[in-house]
């Protein structure tokens, strides 16, 4: 997944609404430029968010890293077995930290605190991550297959 900083054109969107807008006050006018103009400040993030970055940094990151070497693992004879092995040894090793990660994130968000909405937040979060891994896990699966039919 990429992110894509799309805030100068929700910017551009404003000031055109704004500009056409019939009924649209001077003063509103002149506050939304001005909350335009100003940079959001952000507030340090909270333990259970920052783990949560951590970990789908990670995901994503060892992932692309085992997806790099995909036909190394995939076409026989391409490398010698023993590097497909250890292709395998980190895919595996990524797969179970990132389980012992989302562990950490579930145990967090059940004990995080908060309203009853941050919760749900945070479990909506772990769910996520927990998904993505499982379509990893099953990708890496099916490599498996390939490689041992």
């Amino acid at each position: 997944m990429v992110a894509v900083d799309r805030t100068e054109a929700f910017r551009d969107a404003v000031r055109r609404a704004s500009g056409q807008g019939a009924g649209v006050s001077e003063e509103l006018r002149a506050r939304a430029e001005e909350g335009l103009g100003r940079a959001r400040e952000r507030g340090p993030r909270s333990p259970f968010l920052a783990a949560a970055g951590e970990v789908g940094g990670a995901l994503a990151l060892g992932w692309a890293g085992v997806e790099a070497r995909r036909r190394d693992y995939l076409e026989q004879g391409r490398v010698p077995e023993d590097e497909r092995d250890r292709i395998e040894a980190e895919a595996v090793l990524l797969l179970e930290a990132a389980r012992e990660g989302i562990a950490g994130l579930e145990a967090l968000a059940a004990g995080g605190g908060g309203s009853a909405h941050q919760a749900a937040c945070r479990h909506g979060v772990a769910l996520i991550l927990s998904e993505r891994l499982q379509g990893v896990a099953a990708l890496f699966d099916s490599w498996r297959g390939i490689r041992f039919k």
